[in-house]
């Protein structure tokens, strides 16, 4: 089982918008793919959860990016 290391936020920065930041920028730099795919990668989650973050921050799961 995973525990949680209980860390502060960054000043400035909390966990949400950095997650934002994350989910926005997954592709650059990247082959062409659709968004979610480099969300999978760059969050190391499965193709569901990449989904539902890319719908999270108003972002196309399936806009293909990258190249």
């Amino acid at each position: 089982m995973s525990e949680r290391v209980n860390a502060p936020e960054l000043p400035g920065l909390p966990d949400e918008e950095l997650l934002r930041r994350a989910v926005r920028g997954a592709w650059r730099g990247r082959r062409r793919a659709p968004r979610w795919v480099h969300v999978r990668d760059a969050c190391a989650v499965g193709s569901t959860s990449a989904h539902a973050l890319c719908r999270r921050f108003g972002l196309d799961p399936d806009e293909e990016v990258g190249g």
